[in-house]
């Protein structure tokens, strides 16, 4: 996680995150959908690694690989794995606070590790696996960008964000997508089917494999091509020399899981049978045609045209391990010929410095003219070195059409002919437009001598780029010896070598926006040549840095202005206006850019808020003000299309609203038929299935209605009662109101209706109801009756009493009796004919009319 130089892009957006209880520092880097800050865990003083997801790119799928991240190395705890402290969501970003290390991933420090030390690193990291793997988790994502060189020595396991245990099945690849990098992704990874652990051991074979030769085995025109390639072909061969890794890097890199190795402890296992003395042989050797000026942001190479030996593998562990063809070259000549480009997208090029043909030619060239340097001045040891061990070692990779010892004096005279040649130089020779050797010719006389010895001139020149000042001793020294040589190879090399620094120089400061540094050095160039600001080249410079101070302080106002949040408005006093003014002049401007991007950012998040909570009518002015900035902008243009339809939708529905509470305030609940509250609610219902408002007062009515019922329950007044509940029941059948409600109208009814709340018998006369209770009936031909009335006329009323036998069916007999009065109690008898009752169970009933007021059960036993 070393540091990153900050862009202004990457400082606007540092500017807007803020995750409480952290301090951001400085930006380490850049991956996927989340940026990596170095911030300050302010509670503690920690320095730490904040890990932050865009919210524009949060995502549910991805969210979820976040969060698991987190989630998964906490329960990893190991020297070789990062360390997480804290994780959560702060206003939509997602943050993961983990372990600061002050180093460089395993992809950008390969150019300052040997062999060895890169097999150290890597033998560290198989220790991590081995834990992760006995833990049952499956990092899916190992390439070299994913290991970080600590300071402290320790090679540390990065990014688990797609890792999960090993019982899962497919994880997010059950959306069809693969996950990994294609260029380190084992077979079954490729196919998106289940992994476990010895998916991480391929892809470690992978990197194992590029540490050793600085290529990657497989490389293809798409992400398909190359992951077909881990499929289908055969695991290249090692270079001579390496061919006691070929065994290791077979086995892990077996298209089988089975034949792999099946923990990382059985790889850590071979790595320590091998004599890491032979790498550093290896790299001694390699060191002649090293070469470290390679673009590794360039096109991807992931093939070499060292010739490949056959593996020491045997056919038998071939055909186990990994099934490799015998003497297969990792890359011929009309490869290198007819090589492409990576696939673009996400990956990790797999760009290591393979030697190719014009490198070649180039060093060769580069030993030849230090050969001849070495004649030229009569080294004749040099020589004698030359031809006993550089020719040799050199034969051994450079190419057949350069032959050292044939012709070898040939070349070196015509080298030295060259060489003689550049120390006559010519009266009228021009070195660039910038300033040449004339401009240093003056036929005034030098006031100021300066004298400078090597040593100080030296000196001057290695502290230039933090004192440009010393341009001008060294710009006077020069004049003061052309002035008397105007032929002085010396003075020519030092004019030169300045003009290059001053060109290196303006350039940067042009690049990095640093407008005063490059202002002092167009200063220093006008002091020293007056007749320079007639070039074209140096009045391009200028006006280009009286444009970046224009830029620059319309980038302060339009900061100014934002931090008063006048992003389009008042006219001439916004932010907009400036950045518009900035962009017309310069249309990539990075910083105007990012704060164009946070002034739609914040439209956007008001639109969500503001549409949150219905408030469409702001949400659309947000969405129009950001249309301002960005006319074209996708979603804030189909957002403006959908909340003026939400809108319109919104103010028919307060209408609707206005409308039934009109009717709510008149009592007209249900009624009448089309104009009522109930209706104009559940209208608003099916434009918006969960209206609050129409729900709650729909609730609402369903209570009136059940305490109006209630009201004329208590007041007597049964037919209102009766409708109303009508009305309720049609409305709201499944109301608990309406069942309540009925149950208490139904009591009332009943208490005013006619009723025997009592009824006893006996076979003799007695003078009271009381008396007759308990009373054993003997059989007999008269039963007498006592029965206890309420709520019939003032006048007379007549009951019919039926006798029934046991089955409460058959009538034995039937008598009808006159009752006085609205309450009492009165005694009556029935005769029964013939021998009368025998013993046995009977039923009497009692009706009023056609209704039975009661029907109850006696017996009569034997006398």
């Amino acid at each position: 996680m070393a540091n990153k130089k900050l862009t202004s892009n990457d400082n606007q957006v540092a500017s807007v995150v803020s995750i409480p209880g952290y301090k951001i520092v400085d930006i380490l880097g850049r991956g996927g959908m989340a940026i990596v800050y170095k911030a300050t865990q302010v509670s503690i003083g920690r320095t730490v690694a904040l890990k932050v997801l865009a919210p524009n790119h949060a995502d549910e799928t991805f969210t979820d690989r976040f969060l698991r991240e987190a989630q998964i190395i906490s329960h990893l705890t190991h020297p070789n794995i990062i360390t997480v402290f804290d994780a959560g969501v702060h206003k939509s970003h997602h943050y993961m606070s983990m372990e600061y290390i002050s180093g460089k991933t395993l992809r950008d420090a390969r150019d300052d590790l040997s062999r060895r030390q890169k097999i150290d690193v890597l033998r560290q990291i198989a220790l991590a696996l081995d834990y992760a793997g006995k833990k049952g988790y499956v990092h899916r994502d190992i390439k070299p960008e994913n290991i970080m060189l600590h300071e402290d020595g320790r090679a540390v396991l990065m990014d688990f964000g797609i890792a999960r245990g090993d019982d899962t099945a497919r994880g997010l690849t059950l959306t069809g997508k693969a996950i990994g990098t294609p260029y380190y992704m084992s077979p079954e990874q490729t196919k998106g089917i289940k992994v476990d652990s010895r998916s991480d051991i391929y892809s470690f074979g992978v990197v194992l494999f590029q540490a050793l030769t600085g290529v990657v085995p497989y490389d293809g025109n798409s992400f398909v091509d190359i992951g077909m390639k881990h499929i289908t072909e055969a695991i290249p061969s090692l270079p001579r020399g390496l061919e006691s890794f070929q065994v290791i890097v077979n086995t892990a890199m077996s298209k089988d899981p089975e034949h792999r190795y099946q923990t990382a402890g059985e790889l850590i296992v071979a790595l320590d049978k091998i004599a890491l003395s032979e790498l550093d042989f290896i790299d001694a050797k390699s060191a002649v045609i090293a070469n470290k000026n390679i673009d590794y942001d360039s096109a991807t190479i992931v093939e070499s045209d060292i010739k490949q030996p056959v593996a020491s593998a045997d056919k038998n562990t071939a055909k186990l391990k990994g099934n490799i063809k015998p003497g297969l070259k990792i890359r011929s000549k009309t490869q290198y010929q007819n090589k492409v480009s990576s696939p673009k997208g996400d990956v990790s090029r797999a760009d290591e410095y393979p030697p190719t043909k014009w490198r070649r030619r180039f060093l060769s060239l580069l030993l030849l003219m230090t050969l001849a340097a070495g004649v030229y001045f009569n080294q004749s040891e040099l020589k004698l070195h030359w031809k006993k061990y550089a020719v040799p070692l050199l034969h051994e990779y450079l190419p057949e059409d350069i032959k050292l010892e044939v012709g070898l004096e040939k070349r070196i005279t015509k080298i030295n002919n060259k060489t003689n040649k550049l120390k006559k130089v010519k009266k009228n020779v021009v070195v660039e437009t910038l300033f040449n050797i004339e401009n240093f010719k003056t036929k005034q006389k030098i006031e100021k001598t300066v004298t400078l010895t090597d040593l100080e001139i030296e000196q001057l020149f290695a502290e230039l780029d933090t004192n440009p000042s010393n341009s001008n001793s060294l710009i006077l020294y020069y004049k003061n010896i052309l002035n008397e040589d105007k032929s002085n190879i010396v003075a020519h090399k030092g004019v030169n070598n300045l003009r290059k620094w001053f060109l290196s120089q303006i350039n940067n400061s042009v690049k990095n926006n640093d407008v005063a540094r490059g202002k002092m050095l167009l200063t220093i160039l006008k002091n020293n040549f007056p007749s320079i600001v007639h070039k074209l080249k140096y009045q391009k410079w200028e006006n280009m840095f009286l444009r970046k101070e224009s830029i620059t302080a319309h980038l302060r106002l339009a900061e100014e202005f934002f931090n008063k949040k006048h992003y389009i408005e008042p006219p001439l006093e916004n932010a907009h206006e400036q950045l518009m003014i900035v962009l017309a002049d310069e249309p990539d401007n990075i910083t105007a850019k990012a704060m164009q991007q946070k002034m739609l950012d914040i439209f956007v998040e008001q639109i969500k808020n503001q549409q949150a909570v219905k408030n469409y009518e702001s949400a659309i002015i947000s969405a129009e003000s950001g249309l301002v900035i960005s006319k074209n902008d996708a979603f804030l243009k189909s957002s403006l299309k959908q909340l003026k339809k939400l809108f319109k939708q919104q103010q028919n529905i307060d209408k609707q609203l206005a409308l039934a509470k009109i009717q709510m305030d008149k009592g007209n609940f249900v009624t009448p038929a089309n104009n009522n509250a109930f209706k104009i609610y559940y209208s608003v219902l099916e434009i918006e299935k969960n209206n609050k408002s129409a729900t709650k007062a729909l609730k609402q009515i369903e209570l009136k209605l059940a305490n109006q019922a209630t009201q004329a329950i208590k007041s007597n007044n049964i037919s209102n009662a009766k409708l109303i509940l009508q009305l309720l029941e049609q409305f709201y059948p499944d109301s608990s109101h309406l069942k309540k409600t009925q149950t208490k109208l139904a009591e009332q009814i009943d208490s005013k209706n006619p009723t025997i709340t009592k009824i006893v018998f006996s076979d003799v006369l007695m003078s009271s109801m009381v008396k007759m209770e308990d009373i054993r009936i003997q059989s007999g031909k008269r039963i007498y009756f006592g029965i206890k009335f309420k709520n019939f006329s003032a006048g007379s009323s007549y009951l019919l009493v039926n006798l029934l036998d046991h089955t409460a069916i058959t009538k034995l007999e039937q008598k009808t009796i006159k009752l006085n009065g609205i309450i009492g109690e009165q005694i009556f008898f029935v005769e029964i004919p013939g021998e009368g009752l025998t013993p046995g169970n009977y039923y009497v009933e009692v009706k009023h009319g056609k209704k039975s007021l009661i029907k109850k059960s006696f017996q009569v036993f034997k006398p």
